[in-house]
């Protein structure tokens, strides 16, 4: 007879890391998402193409820092609109529903694959 508990719930052997690859310690991606509904894009875009350095690739840290810029483009041409345009209240409306969907945009365009990436590679163990 065998010494295993038959009433044992089952075990199965599973393995959090799927590329053995080491990887290089990154921002965390989904906490600068997260991070980035309170500071804005700019701060997740900046982390992110930190971590895009850091992983070897150049050409989505491009994207990153494009969208850092364009980021910042957008929140100084919001604050020269505030002081050039007369008050109105479909125009406050506007400018704070542009940036909830300037964060919708970049979080589905870039933020989430980084996410997914990182833990594609890595697992949830990697260096913070």
């Amino acid at each position: 007879m065998s010494e295993q508990n038959p009433y044992a719930p089952p075990r199965a052997a599973v393995i959090d890391v799927i590329n053995k690859e080491i990887a290089p310690a990154l921002w965390n991606p989904a906490a600068a998402a997260n991070w980035s509904s309170l500071f804005s894009p700019i701060f997740g875009a900046f982390l992110q193409m930190e971590n895009w350095k850091a992983l070897g690739q150049p050409e989505k840290a491009a994207k990153s820092r494009l969208w850092l810029f364009g980021s910042i483009a957008f929140f100084i041409t919001l604050g020269i609109s505030s002081l050039l345009m007369p008050e109105s209240k479909d125009l406050d409306t506007l400018r704070r529903g542009g940036g909830l969907v300037l964060l919708l945009v970049w979080y589905y365009a870039t933020g989430k694959s980084q996410h997914t990436y990182v833990i594609t590679q890595f697992g949830k163990h990697y260096p913070h």
